[in-house]
């Protein structure tokens, strides 16, 4: 029992700890109210079947937005040298370096709804590709990796459990894929490179240097080509978009950057997939405004959403950006194939809904021992939420909308549906 509730306090210890690490230190996210400037999306939004023209017509009123945003930035005698980022779209603010006279002035101005500090975006802590080292190139049918491809098909016990793969290579709508990246010319992956895109600063190419994109994309849509593996909707056409570098991690703004492309570049029916996971704060949900707001209005565009719960064994509202709920958002949670929880320990498994007051976790999926794709045309397995995710989102694909239930699994009391085409 002593053992236990030490095991607990530890837990508790570390989870405050990776809230301070992964903080950015003298970086803030202002976000501006309503009635100083509404953004594009309440103003003005055309969406439109052709990709890129929602960028141009919408622009006019992007670019009166940000100069309301710039003056009150002279207002409050914000160097131009300090700002980092502006946003209009979804909600309207800015990221800054900022003094501390500088932060209490702009929380002080009373058209600023909120000063936040930033902080950073990661692979989930729990998972081989989220150790220092590209673990996912250890194994490949439990033997090490000699650098060859698999010289047959397989079909994964994942993609099986959700009814089998489909022909996705012929849809018009994509898999965005929010990540380290994608092996861009993987031959088991359909990669659309023209619109692949990095906002990592110090990683101009969309290439995957650390392994967990091109392995999340090949679960949500490698080709049925016989080799490697397979993937839900096969040969879906992906699009990486990278958020993360190659230590794993990426700043705020990279993903805000990534998220507005993919606004910007989506139709309806196109979906997003955001392995990615920063720890919740206080009311996780409602905590970043900016983030929130621009995950909703991807899901109120008709663009399909799917994050994950996270792997620490813990409440899934404690998982940004995956305790967000709206329209069309999804947040998956991760069993075997036998369809047991995932649960290694007390620290380490997928979250689940334990809050009475908001049940984040909408679908569970294999996410235990899922083989898939990595870089350099290999292939690897790895374990987590990251990995359920595409499923669902290689499931929506295929459908052309949500996955349909194929049963339920009970874990602590809480019932979730097992996701399938």
């Amino acid at each position: 029992m002593k053992q236990k509730l030490l095991l607990t306090l530890v837990a508790v210890f570390s989870f405050i700890l990776l809230k301070a690490q992964n903080f950015i230190e003298g970086q803030y996210i202002v976000n501006l109210k309503e009635s100083y400037v509404k953004p594009v999306s309440r103003s003005q939004i055309v969406r439109h079947d052709r990709r890129a023209i929602m960028l141009d017509v919408n622009k006019p009123e992007r670019d009166n937005i940000k100069d309301k945003i710039k003056t009150l930035q002279s207002k409050n005698n914000i160097k131009p040298s300090s700002v980092l980022f502006e946003f209009a779209d979804a909600s309207v603010g800015f990221t800054a370096k900022l003094t501390k006279n500088e932060k209490e002035a702009l929380e002080q101005d009373p058209d600023v709804e909120s000063v936040i500090q930033s902080y950073y975006f990661e692979i989930p802590p729990n998972e081989r590709s989220s150790s220092g080292q590209t673990s996912l190139e250890k194994t490949i049918d439990n033997k090490p990796v000699a650098g060859a491809a698999l010289s047959t098909q397989s079909v994964p016990c994942g993609i099986a459990k959700v009814g089998g793969f489909a022909n996705g290579e012929q849809k018009a709508t994509w898999i965005w894929i929010l990540d380290t990246g994608v092996d861009l010319d993987h031959p088991d992956l359909n990669v659309e490179t023209t619109y692949a895109k990095s906002f990592v600063t110090s990683e101009s190419s969309a290439d995957d240097f650390k392994g967990h994109g091109t392995h999340v994309a090949g679960i949500a849509a490698a080709k049925d080509n016989s080799i490697g593996v397979v993937g839900v909707s096969a040969g879906a056409t992906i699009v990486p978009v990278k958020v993360l570098d190659r230590t794993g991690r990426g700043d705020w703004e990279w993903l805000m950057k990534g998220l507005q492309y993919v606004l910007d570049n989506a139709i309806a029916g196109d979906v997003v997939n955001m392995s990615i996971w920063a720890p919740g704060y206080l009311n996780c949900e409602n905590s970043d405004i900016a983030l929130r707001n621009r995950i909703r209005e991807l899901g109120n565009a008709g663009i399909y959403v799917v994050m994950i719960a996270g792997n620490n064994n813990t409440d899934a509202i404690k998982s940004s950006p995956g305790c967000i709920d709206g329209a069309k958002l999804y947040t998956v949670a991760a069993i075997d194939c036998s369809n047991t929880w995932w649960n290694d320990d007390l620290t380490i498994g997928s979250n689940w809904n334990k809050s009475t007051r908001s049940f984040p976790v909408d679908w569970v999926s294999i996410g235990v021992n899922v083989k898939s794709t990595i870089p350099g045309g290999r292939y690897g397995l790895d374990d987590g939420t990251s990995m359920a995710a595409p499923h669902v989102a290689g499931i929506i694909h295929a459908r052309g909308g949500p996955p349909r239930s194929v049963g339920t699994v009970t874990y602590k009391g809480r019932t979730y549906k097992i996701a399938s085409r």
